[in-house]
């Protein structure tokens, strides 16, 4: 018999919900397992190793991402602060576009003309 724990054949249900329930309310999924006592590592393996978590932490993080859109669209208080959240945490589809910086013409003018070229 091998030396050792046994390898996990799943995610303690319960660890799996509490990490979910903090990437609901926006929390990064890192920071989420550390609230929980796993470690960054371990967390990240059990989303290559079990598809079942795998896909409730990424349906998790779209309803955290849901509920931050939902209250910065509907104003009032906290939408600015949703809002805020979204565009640092998902700026990839929340940031305003950046404005390309104008293209100019470079014009160089030499004076007194080129140096002799050596022979």
């Amino acid at each position: 018999m091998p030396a050792g724990r046994p390898p996990k054949t799943c995610v303690d249900p319960d660890v799996a919900n509490a990490i979910c329930a903090h990437l609901e309310i926006g929390l990064p999924f890192e920071l989420a397992a550390e609230a929980e006592g796993v470690a960054q590592s371990t967390a990240y393996a059990w989303m290559e190793r079990f598809e079942k978590f795998a896909g409730q932490v990424t349906r998790a993080r779209a309803v955290g991402a849901l509920k931050l859109t939902r209250l910065s669209l509907k104003g009032g208080k906290g939408s600015s602060a949703a809002l805020w959240h979204l565009e640092r945490r998902y700026h990839k589809h929340y940031s305003p576009p950046r404005a390309e910086p104008e293209k100019q013409d470079t014009v160089i003018q030499i004076i007194g003309g080129l140096p002799p070229s050596p022979q």
